[in-house]
């Protein structure tokens, strides 16, 4: 460990010599959610997000079912919530990716960067945002807002967004390239949902290419569409503890916990990561070392590593660093992860696909085989 200039705190790990190397620890699978075949609500059709509450109820969106499904804790089925439609509590589901959070005591929220609906937890509507299109009329473009975590504050409800913009058409007339932006926000929320304060930061911004397809409409028309094709995302990145956010360029094992407001306090290495330089080059293959990064209520990382050669295929492989940083080791699930939740005391739900594309929710156990728990650690700095 050492404490770098500016007094940002520099953490080292050796690479560990085997998978294995470090504490041992293990996933127990203790519930499963889902079904190939037949018909009830545990036949699920497109997962795209979970949530978790308080009391264990586990909270699905399911963009092909087109609604939010509720299970209690031991996997009974409670309510329908955010149905398609127009009416109180419904929504339109479109194509865009949806994320949903949970607020303590009693708040859902549920976006896909057009809409932000806020419900309670029996699916009454309590609030509703719909934004303005991506791209006006006049030429600015508004960012597609996604609600990725919620808190409640001693005095105001606070929201965690991911924010997408693309350049605006007026500038690209201007010669500008075309690109994406994604940035993270912290901001309050008034009682009446009004937006208090708040800190954005900048996470990425990636070219983006266009191309053509063509769609073919009752066996007839063919119609010529112009797509965009942003690039690959070089960067990952988790909400925190106490108001932070970590940070990792994908081709290094380098991780960075930043304030919203940009200032770096500790990085964290495994092994050797390649140079700095490196990482901040364009390159003609973009060689990715890492997948995802998460982060438990106790600040424990979980990093899942990019697949490679000789990996087996739909098998996670998840680094464990505890919230001193510290390596502690490594855990499989052997399934292909679209989703994460990370509980307290090493509760994890994860949205799993299977080899025919069949989606399940798992909710597993981290056990260490020495009997430690997972707890926050006194650091040394």
């Amino acid at each position: 460990m050492d404490t770098l200039e500016g007094g940002r705190v520099l953490l080292r790990n050796a690479s560990p010599r085997r998978p294995d190397d470090g504490e041992s620890w293990k996933l127990l699978e203790t519930l499963r959610l889902g079904r190939l075949e037949g018909s009830g609500p545990d036949v699920f059709g497109d997962i795209q997000d979970i949530a978790v509450d308080l009391g264990g109820n586990i909270y699905v969106v399911d963009a092909g079912w087109e609604e939010v499904r509720v299970f209690g804790r031991q996997g009974r089925y409670l309510r329908r919530m955010a149905g398609e439609g127009d009416g109180p509590g419904e929504k339109r589901y479109s194509r865009l990716p949806h994320r949903i959070a949970w607020e303590g005591p009693n708040r859902l929220w549920v976006s896909d960067g057009v809409q932000r609906l806020a419900l309670d937890s029996l699916g009454s509507e309590l609030n509703r945002v719909v934004l303005r299109s991506a791209i006006t009329p006049s030429g600015p473009v508004d960012p597609r807002v996604r609600v990725i975590a919620a808190e409640t504050g001693t005095r105001h409800s606070i929201l965690y967004l991911e924010l997408t913009s693309y350049t605006s058409p007026a500038d690209v007339n201007r010669g500008a390239p075309i690109e994406k932006h994604v940035s993270v926000a912290r901001v309050r929320l008034s009682d009446e949902y009004d937006v208090l304060a708040g800190d954005t930061l900048a996470i990425e911004t990636m070219p983006v290419g266009l191309g053509e397809r063509r769609e073919t409409l009752c066996g007839r028309t063919s119609i010529r569409l112009t797509m965009a094709h942003p690039r690959e995302p070089r960067v990952i990145w988790g909400i925190g503890r106490a108001g932070t956010v970590w940070v990792a360029h994908r081709a290094a094992y380098r991780l960075h916990e930043m304030t919203f407001t940009g200032d770096t306090i500790r990085t964290v290495e495994l092994g050797s990561p390649i140079p700095r330089a490196d990482v901040g080059r364009e390159q003609a293959e973009f060689e990715p070392v890492l997948a995802a990064l998460d982060v438990s209520p106790e600040g424990w990382l979980w990093v899942r590593r990019e697949p490679k050669d000789g990996d087996d295929e739909g098998v996670s492989i998840w680094d464990l660093l505890d919230n001193c940083s510290r390596y502690r080791g490594v855990v499989t699930i052997p399934w292909q992860v679209r989703a994460m939740h990370i509980g307290a005391a090493g509760e994890v739900h994860a949205v799993v696909v299977g080899t025919l594309g069949v989606s399940r929710v798992l909710r597993l156990q981290l056990e260490s085989r020495v009997g430690e728990a997972v707890t926050v650690e006194t650091c040394r700095f």
